[in-house]
């Protein structure tokens, strides 16, 4: 069963780029964003700055999403060998300490 992302991160680098923007464009940009990562339909416009902002942060969504799903496939492939072998149980136990002072 695949694994739903749920959320993405907000790179601190951003913080310049957004700096630039008013209060209006950084809210096209957040909609923008949101509709790129989740698919919800939401009402927004892009003027020249703010698309030039969600191009460079929509490549660096869309690396981290395709690293997600090659990391949660690998993890899929791995789990399907059955994980770790289990321990051999021996007869005797293995620590021969004792278990209180004598």
């Amino acid at each position: 069963m695949a694994k739903e992302k749920n959320r993405f991160v907000v790179e601190h680098s951003y913080a310049a780029l957004i700096a630039m923007m008013d209060d209006s464009q950084i809210a096209n940009l957040v909609k923008a964003v949101f509709v790129n990562e989740t698919g919800v339909q939401m009402q927004y416009t892009l003027d020249d700055k703010t698309e030039t902002v969600f191009t460079v942060v929509k490549a660096d969504l869309d690396a981290k999403r395709k690293q997600y799903e090659e990391t949660n496939q690998k993890k899929q492939e791995a789990g399907k060998k059955g994980g770790r072998p289990k321990k051999e149980t021996a007869d005797t136990p293995t620590n021969n300490a004792p278990h209180g002072y004598s």
